[in-house]
């Protein structure tokens, strides 16, 4: 086999994964929530018409929306990751001592064999999203965008799934709301 064909079966393979992922009614044990109302709480965060502002990170052709009321910082990469490429979770040590978990959105939402995931980490953050008033952060490869989401659009998910951090999605938008909250139960 060619190495265009092996790269056109991983696209393949790689689009199917995502298309589960987005278009899923609900996870690997058929659980979907409900739709809510604007103002109830969530399991990615209280959400009301103020609160559908989503900055949103392009991961490996998808994009992953998070709350900008989580959002504390969008600071410049600079210190020393520790952890073994390819961890979810990582810790930033910055040059004044202070250390930040970060995790790897990339290794989080895509399968291993991702091409976007190949490159270290440290080679490929583009964005590291600082949140909860600087507790944790979020790396991913490109610059996020400040985004208004329709949420009335959102196929929510149960907490039942067996991807925990995954809010909902916005398959036209080809977007996953993440649950910040299951991400934060992730941390050391």
């Amino acid at each position: 086999m060619s190495s265009d064909q092996l790269q056109s079966n991983h696209d393949d393979a790689l689009a199917r994964y995502l298309d589960e992922l987005l278009n899923a009614d609900g996870d690997a044990d058929g659980t979907t929530e409900k739709e809510h109302e604007p103002g109830v709480l969530l399991p990615c965060g209280h959400v009301s018409p103020e609160d559908e502002r989503y900055y949103v990170c392009d991961v490996g052709g998808v994009g992953a929306a998070i709350p900008a009321t989580r959002v504390s910082a969008e600071p410049a990469f600079e210190g020393t990751l520790a952890g073994k490429d390819g961890e979810t979770v990582r810790t930033l040590a910055f040059p004044s001592g202070s250390v930040l978990p970060v995790i790897d959105l990339a290794a989080l939402v895509l399968p291993p064999s991702a091409p976007a995931i190949k490159p270290p980490l440290a080679e490929r953050l583009g964005t590291l999203s600082v949140l909860d008033q600087g507790q944790w952060a979020l790396a991913s490869a490109g610059e996020s965008r400040l985004e208004l989401l329709d949420l009335d659009k959102v196929v929510w998910r149960g907490e039942q799934g067996s991807r925990p951090w995954l809010a909902g999605t916005l398959v036209d938008s080809r977007l996953v709301l993440l649950d910040l909250d299951a991400l934060v139960a992730m941390l050391p």
